[in-house]
């Protein structure tokens, strides 16, 4: 049978090969994460994994054969079947976002087509999103407030990013400077700048930088500088600029206000009390953006980073290794018998468990580690600088920390214990779908060969190392 896990994660955005069987299709649909579902062109459930009988409250035998829009309401079963006939006339992936009841779900639909080019049977996918879309609905509306202060202040209010280029400026700077919104936006701010205000500017820049040097972080920065104005003389204007941070603590582009202070001395206290009042605004809107940033980039139980950030910053971290010729550790972490754990105590415990799990794979990290839940029990480590047998080891510590220290909630004491995978760059070359299928692949041969243990894909270059068989991968072991 062909490699199931990677064809349960690409048959979301691809065609289902011809060639599949019912039994591999099966194995598909039980493989991948959130619900999935195989029906027929007229709605009935051929194939139903686990988290589909979850969200609908039914098992399997009472799923497969049922009609799947009669689970939904007319209205929505209506757009469910307009979803499914488009998908088949395109003969193409179907990708749909919506929402119910205050959550949103995103849906996949992919036809499949037989070996004689007939569509038969729909693939469907759905996943709920809604922290994520909530988290990017509050970031949106941080967004607007912004721009909604910016251009209701009869101050300048403009945006840079890294490079110093314009991303935004409100119709109050383009008022004060003489230049139309077309000619700034995407400029660099020195461009407007008379030779002094640029080497005024240049020198601040090194003020700052001497800051950080010294393990200062730079607050807003506030000096004067003559300004251009198109087709008149230049006129002073007192700047304030605030850097905007990343995740990794590099500055990612600039807030800022200015004021034309030729008449300053008229009006010193005025602008003295308004300056304040818009700074306070900034540093509240940089506060928002950064607690709803931080919000759609953190699994909300454990608290460690969730599976968008990964994708996010995986590529950026293999880039650098690549770059850079350093190793890259992946770890892929999955606790055993974790069903056995939420069926037996109940859901709450097994949070605790996965709690628990994230607490001791965050204590030691360094920085620049990365700790993601990947899914349900499993968790994903990316370690930079980090060496296969190294890795190994700390996995290692990880496996021994979870088994030998029973974890409470309430009166009980949770015994648990965890099986690993491990694949590093550049033992292991490839793209980051090529180092992920192998760290699965070495934690399918932990849970194969009896859990509770750590294994390794060997270096390419290592033909007769002792764990060098992998095995084609069938559906996970459960747990």
């Amino acid at each position: 049978m062909n490699d199931i896990v990677a064809l349960a994660v690409n048959m979301q955005t691809h065609f289902v090969p011809p060639a599949t069987t019912d039994q591999e299709l099966q194995a598909l649909i039980d493989a991948t994460p959130g619900i999935s579902l195989l029906i027929d062109l007229e709605g009935r459930i051929l194939c139903a994994n686990a988290a589909s009988q979850a969200h609908f409250g039914l098992d399997l035998p009472r799923l497969i054969g049922l009609n799947v829009y009669s689970l939904f309401d007319e209205a929505t079963a209506a757009g469910r079947r307009a979803m499914t006939r488009e998908a088949v006339q395109q003969r193409a992936p179907l990708v749909r976002e919506d929402e119910r009841g205050g959550l949103y779900f995103r849906h996949r639909l992919v036809p499949v087509i037989d070996a004689s080019g007939v569509i038969h049977r729909v693939a469907v996918f759905a996943e709920n999103i809604t922290v994520q879309k909530k988290a990017e609905l509050a970031l949106r509306d941080s967004e607007e407030k912004y721009r909604f202060l910016a251009e209701n202040t009869a101050d300048t209010v403009w945006r840079l990013d890294r490079q110093m280029r314009f991303t935004f400026a409100n119709r109050a700077y383009c008022l004060a400077c003489g230049f139309s919104m077309e000619e700034i936006m995407g400029q660099p701010v020195m461009a407007f700048f008379t030779p002094e205000g640029r080497a005024i500017v240049l020198d601040m820049i090194e003020k700052r930088k001497a800051k950080e040097s010294a393990g200062q972080v730079s607050e807003s920065l506030r000096f004067k500088v003559p300004h251009l104005r198109k087709g008149a003389e230049p006129f002073w204007a007192e700047i304030n600029s605030m850097p905007l941070y990343d995740d990794a603590g590099e500055i990612m582009g600039f807030n800022g206000i200015m004021r034309d202070i030729d008449e300053s001395q008229r009006h010193e206290k005025r602008l003295e009390d308004s300056n304040r009042q818009l700074k306070a605004q900034l540093d509240e809107i940089s506060q928002l953006q950064a607690r709803l940033k931080a919000q759609a980039f953190r699994d909300p139980l454990t608290e460690v980073y969730n599976r968008r950030y990964l994708e996010e910053a995986l590529p950026r971290e293999l880039s650098r290794s690549q770059r850079s010729g350093h190793p890259l550790a992946l770890i892929m972490v999955d606790l055993d018998h974790f069903k056995r754990v939420n069926d037996t105590h109940g859901h709450p415990a097994g949070d605790a468990v996965l709690k628990a799990l994230a607490s001791i794979l965050t204590q030691g990290a360094r920085e620049g580690d990365i700790v993601c839940r990947y899914g349900g029990e499993e968790f994903l480590v990316a370690l930079p600088h980090m060496t296969l047998e190294r890795a190994c080891q700390r996995a290692e510590t990880w496996r021994r920390a979870l088994c030998e220290s029973p974890i409470a909630h309430g009166d009980l004491r949770i015994h648990c214990s965890l099986s690993a995978g491990v694949a590093t760059y550049p033992c292991h070359d490839g793209d980051m779908e090529t180092l992920l299928r192998l760290a699965d692949q070495a934690l399918y041969r932990a849970k194969s060969n009896g859990r509770n243990r750590v294994e390794s894909t060997p270096p390419a270059t290592s033909a007769t190392s002792a764990t060098s068989a992998t095995p084609q991968i069938g559906p996970r072991l459960r747990s």
